[in-house]
């Protein structure tokens, strides 16, 4: 069964937009660098809600594996933990992950 890993995240009101930049620099090595990755999309959000409902979040990341054990692979690579540590946590307020039935 294929795995789809979605995450989406609220950034601190003092982040910058080179740190976010930084983020998804950091975020566009990972196919290169973590095997199991077989699609990734990742951006902030387009406001398309703006001034309709606050429940929208500031950046999304969407990767689909192969199976649950890709999905482990990447969530513990070296190259994801150094991201999630160097370049998101310093500026993430919030986060929520689902993990779902990532096939068609």
């Amino acid at each position: 069964m294929a795995v789809t890993h979605v995450a989406m995240f609220r950034f601190t009101e003092e982040s910058t937009s080179a740190q976010v930049a930084a983020l998804a620099e950091g975020l566009a090595a990972l196919p290169g660098e973590v095997p199991s990755l077989r699609s990734f999309t990742f951006g902030a959000d387009l406001g398309l809600l703006e001034g309709v409902s606050d429940a929208s979040w500031d950046y999304a990341v969407v990767a689909t594996f192969d199976d649950a054990e890709g999905y482990h692979t990447y969530r513990t690579h070296p190259a994801h933990v150094a991201v999630v540590q160097e370049r998101l946590a310093p500026i993430a307020a919030d986060r929520a992950t689902i993990q779902l039935d990532g096939a068609p």
